[in-house]
């Protein structure tokens, strides 16, 4: 009768363990080697996603900074001298901030008819709408830097108003209001739902009605030499 050895009993002693010993060579070899490849192949690959920014954040991100430091920016204008009527102030501000509402505040969803997602990009087209997105909040703050203590967020006269048409103003009429309807319209092309598209269409309008309103009131406010002058620019 062959006489037992301590290897006879592996299978019920060590078992339990997550390797085994080879009886040959006497070398340790792992039972679950790919198991455990596997496992950090998917960690791996689970902290790279949750690194890694999407565009979708990215566009949220730069949203966010610029309207952090917008709101920041508030405290370097001048004194405020006359401001037009407070009721059209309001509407407007309830016009575009309901416009934001919609383009950022619904994402894609196939849960939703209005929120479903019309059309998609590849990763490439995408962040080239990011950096167009950029591109359009950088150029407000062009415009921004350029009137100094002139800008207001209101329509108002300064202390020391006068007509300015250099810098971005030489491009475009209201560059704030046509950077930011740009800047919009980025966004809704890279989420391309229903909610964005109308965001971008409540926020065009509420810019295009401050716009008018805010000519007509510096035409007066600035007098007979200052409204030609910008008659003369307007029309350029």
């Amino acid at each position: 009768m062959a006489r037992s050895t301590e290897f006879d009993t592996y299978p019920r002693k060590w078992s339990h363990l997550p390797f085994e010993y080879s009886i040959i060579a006497g070398q340790r070899r792992p039972e679950h080697d790919s198991g455990r490849h596997l496992c950090f192949g998917q960690s791996s690959s689970m902290t790279e996603e949750v690194i890694s920014m999407k565009p979708e954040h990215a566009i949220y991100a730069l949203w966010a900074a610029w309207l952090v430091s917008w709101t920041i920016a508030r405290v370097w204008s001048n004194r405020t001298e006359k401001r037009d009527a407070i009721v059209a102030e309001l509407l407007f501000r309830a016009l575009f901030y309901t416009g934001l509402v919609l383009l950022l505040a619904f994402p894609a969803s196939r849960r939703s008819y209005t929120q479903t997602q019309l059309w998609q990009f590849g990763d490439a087209t995408n962040w080239i709408l990011v950096a167009l997105t950029g591109a359009g909040l950088l150029f407000t703050w062009w415009a921004r830097i350029h009137l100094g203590p002139l800008w207001s967020d209101w329509v108002v006269k300064k202390a020391g108003h006068h007509l300015v048409d250099t810098g971005p103003y030489r491009l475009v009429r209201h560059p704030i209001y046509s950077g930011l309807i740009f800047t919009a319209s980025m966004t809704a092309l890279q989420k391309g739902t229903s909610f964005a598209l109308l965001g971008v269409a409540v926020i065009t309008l509420a810019f295009y009605a401050k716009a008018r309103r805010e000519e007509r009131f510096l035409r007066a406010q600035l007098g007979a030499d200052a409204a030609n002058a910008y008659d003369n620019y307007a029309g350029d």
